[in-house]
């Protein structure tokens, strides 16, 4: 069963926002994957998913992704489905983010 965190992370359509994640073994040190790659999938919603989308490397154990947030992506929560492989073997770790509108976020002042 896959790890969904109770953090939940804002992004906003439109806007270029780097995704990273740490990769460990079971002893918890860094190791690097054969290949990665991140997915933006809503799971509620007929919405085809953002991805995969091949991860970047920044040090021993770290991977990232660069992504621009597509302006019609549906609002709402989904989840990164970071997918990698070692010695052929998949894994997988997956976390919400939440899609909002910048409309959604400027305050009214009276």
């Amino acid at each position: 069963m896959p790890f969904l965190e109770q953090y939940m992370p804002e992004v906003v359509r439109g806007d270029t926002k780097k995704f990273q994640v740490t990769i460990r073994d079971t002893d918890g040190n860094l190791v690097d994957p054969d290949s990665i790659a991140l997915t933006l999938i809503k799971e509620e919603a007929s919405d085809s998913p953002v991805g995969p989308l091949a991860g970047e490397k920044a040090s021993m154990g770290v991977w990232f992704v660069v992504m621009t947030i597509p302006n019609g992506l549906t609002l709402g929560d989904w989840v990164r489905d970071w997918v990698w492989y070692i010695a052929g073997r998949p894994n997988r770790y997956q976390s919400l983010v939440k899609v909002n509108d910048l409309t959604e976020r400027v305050l009214s002042f009276e």
